[in-house]
């Protein structure tokens, strides 16, 4: 899972072990699931979220004052 959304990644087991093959652009995060249908799961709940910023207009990745805040709030929790 990243930015983008939720996407297969080459993977094998081997000896009770879990490897997987991927490149991350950034950052990735991997879900190993146990139930079927965990993937539309994930990914619904990304869409509500992404829906939920949506509304709200709070954007940093596209307004420089809403990273402004992020980044007062990053620096007022490490005054703490």
């Amino acid at each position: 899972m990243d930015a983008d959304g939720v996407t297969s990644v080459e993977h094998s087991v081997r000896d009770g072990a879990i490897h997987l093959r991927d490149q991350a652009s950034r950052v990735a995060i991997y879900v190993v699931a146990a139930a079927p249908g965990e993937r539309a799961r994930i990914e619904a709940r990304r869409q509500a979220l992404i829906a939920a910023e949506n509304t709200n207009g709070f954007d940093p990745g596209r307004k420089p004052e809403d990273l402004a805040v992020l980044r007062e709030m990053l620096s007022a929790k490490g005054k703490q």
